[in-house]
């Protein structure tokens, strides 16, 4: 059998080189070979081919055998070399293990050469099989930690004795701990777990997964308490690490910090309950503001004739009722801050005197002291004074139950800029109310703003509710901190104004007598029956209807005998047919020159802060007082004829 062999040679003597390759012959080898006598034959001889073993002489008078086992190790060949000799001595032997070459011949005993040959092709290839697995292993470590540092979410491994062998960026940023820390250390030393009572469990998570081999889930209800001493939710599992035969050699944990998704789903919910209530309460709102308006035009109208005749009694009386009809406006006006019509008709204006009034107003009667600390220099915003008062309402009332034993509440307003930037700049006005009351407990904060969540025996729950829905739509934010016994803070963030105040003067209560021809559509009985004496007795001449084809029809009919309507009041909503902004665009194809008064129980913010986009010369919002509407009559109806 010939066994191709690939030798180079190292040798000055051609004969001597030829006695190796004979033996070689002999020992079943099909030698291609190659003599080189210096270092840089061989070194050209090398990048012309790979050889399988180098043979050199000792005695080389132009490149020794020592030099040529250097040349080899420079450029990290790995071959099988051996060393020839004429003779040799002890230092000569001594100098050759230095080199590396272990296994010399002398040239007289050359037939021990191929079983030399064939021990150290065997140990090179030994050699080079380690190297690669080496390589290999170093390769796989480096995939590894590639792997693992390029992972979301944290890893954690630990050996069968649960302590920690392995951690990745993720876990050591979510723990607070470095890997060179935790290295050898037990799980729960690092993986903090609490419990229901916010205690820290002392047991191992990957028992489980290292006793039984069993994988566990870690629900979203996990807390871990980090070494930073935050809390963080997180979810994920634990599963144990087996080997090729199915051994348990440990366990690997991969969680993920859900904290922030959950606080994100929460406000999700918190949003969608207060549309569905928003649904329902809209709806309440509408049909409990056409009832008001009527109760208001009536007992207006009964004023003046009892006013007339000097009845006292009977005028005092009215003005109670008056005053209970602004309260159940109030509540219609919580209930339509729920509705998606409810969005707030803002004017830029200063808060100044909005905060003053409303604080001193919800805490007259009490024993509290009242601190004021307002900056002179206040941005004005643009805001619904009649919502953000109802949120300091609201507040100020919280912090007076809070301290039915007495107590101090300060309200605070400042400028507040820190927020501005090159990009984006942001101008807030910020407002804190603080009490010294009871304070909440912790485990009713997160449910705070939540509709008709109250701790309060006759609660209705809508206060919070209605101010977070308030805030959110006018680009604000409200949040709170409370301490039980030490006291609440409520801080509230509206967005400054880059205008001046712009807030109208209050119209006059007085109702001055007009003339005009005016065409009201309103599906509601009462009030188009009233509106109707009520214009008329006002000099108007009235002409009421139910319905958008009523009103089509009459508006039509005043056009072909001459005499138009100046101004028509329609209504927004009705229910079964065309409501107003449907009504008006059929009315200006009829007569472009329509001017229309636009009514509504819903306070829209698309028609009624806005209403010229629509076609509409104003707006008012249901119930309104006699006054207002008179005044918005007379501000957009032509010359009177």
């Amino acid at each position: 059998m010939n066994i191709p062999l690939r030798v180079l040679q190292i040798e000055d003597s051609p004969d001597d080189a030829a006695l190796a390759l004979r033996q070689l012959a002999k020992a079943g080898y099909a030698v291609d070979s190659e003599r080189v006598e210096d270092a840089a034959q061989m070194r050209a001889a090398l990048a012309r081919q790979v050889w399988d073993l180098v043979i050199a002489d000792y005695h080389l008078p132009q490149f020794d055998a020592c030099a040529a086992l250097a040349l080899l190790q420079s450029l990290g060949l790995d071959l099988p070399f051996i060393i020839v000799s004429g003779s040799i001595g002890e230092e000569a032997a001594v100098a050759l293990m230095k080199a590396g070459a272990h296994d010399y011949l002398i040239k007289s005993n050359l037939i021990r050469l191929a079983p030399v040959v064939r021990r150290e092709l065997a140990e090179a290839a030994n050699r080079r099989a380690r190297a690669l697995a080496e390589a290999r292993l170093r390769t796989s470590e480096e995939d590894l930690a590639i792997t693992l540092r390029s992972i979301a979410d944290a890893v954690i491994a630990t050996d069968l004795s649960g302590l920690i062998t392995r951690m990745n960026p993720a876990a050591e940023l979510l723990t607070g701990w470095t890997l060179a820390e935790a290295t050898g250390q037990a799980l729960p030393t690092v993986l903090a777990l609490l419990d229901a009572d916010f205690r820290i469990l002392t047991t191992d998570p990957a028992q489980g997964a290292l006793r039984q081999g069993a994988t566990t889930i870690l629900d979203q209800h996990t807390t871990l308490a980090t070494r930073l001493g935050r809390e963080r939710r997180i979810a994920g599992n634990i599963a144990p690490i087996c080997d090729n035969l199915g051994k348990i050699r440990g366990a690997i944990l991969v969680f993920r910090d859900i904290t922030d998704r959950l606080h994100l789903e929460d406000s999700l919910r918190k949003e969608s309950t207060i549309e569905a209530i928003g649904l329902l309460a809209g709806g309440i709102a509408h049909d409990f503001n056409n009832l008001l308006g009527s109760a208001f035009g009536l007992v207006e109208m009964a004023q003046r004739h009892l006013n007339a005749h000097n009845s006292e009694d009977a005028a005092s009386a009215l003005d109670s009722a008056m005053t209970s009809f602004g309260r159940a406006t109030g509540l219609t006006q919580q209930l339509l801050t729920f509705a998606k019509g409810g969005q707030p008709v803002r004017r830029v204006q200063s808060i100044t005197k909005l905060l003053t009034d409303t604080a001193r107003f919800a805490l007259s009667g009490s024993d509290l002291r009242l601190e004021l600390r307002i900056s002179s220099d206040l941005w004005p915003c643009d805001i619904d004074a009649i919502q953000i008062g109802q949120v300091i309402e609201n507040l100020v009332l919280n912090a007076r139950q809070a301290m039915s034993g007495g107590g101090t509440l300060t309200l605070s307003a400042d400028n507040d800029d820190r927020g501005q930037g090159a990009q984006a700049p942001l101008r807030q006005v910020r407002i804190v109310i603080q009490d010294t009351g009871t304070g909440i407990a912790p485990e009713h904060l997160t449910h705070l703003f939540e509709p008709f969540f109250t701790t309060k025996p006759n609660g209705s729950g809508l206060g919070l509710a209605t101010s977070f829905s308030i805030m959110h739509k006018h680009d604000g934010a409200i949040t709170v901190s409370s301490q039980v016994g030490m006291g609440t803070v409520f801080t509230l963030h509206l967005p400054a104004a880059d205008q001046p105040d712009l807030a109208p003067a209050e119209p006059s209560s007085q109702i001055v007598p007009q003339h005009g021809r005016i065409l009201v559509m309103d599906d509601n009985d009462s009030l188009r029956e009233l509106l109707h004496d009520l214009l008329n007795d006002l000099g108007y001449e009235v002409c009421t209807v139910a319905d958008s084809e009523a009103a089509i029809a009459a508006y039509r009919q005043a056009l072909q005998a001459g005499l138009p309507f100046h101004l028509t009041l329609l209504d927004l909503t009705v229910p079964g047919g065309k409501g107003g902004q449907e009504t008006l665009e059929i009315l200006r194809e009829i007569h472009p020159t329509v001017r229309a008064l636009a009514l509504s129980g819903y306070a829209e913010a698309a028609v009624l802060t806005d209403p010229l986009s629509f076609g509409f010369v104003a707006g008012l919002a249901k119930p309104f007082r006699i006054h207002q509407l008179t005044a918005l009559i007379a501000r957009h109806l032509p010359t009177a004829p």
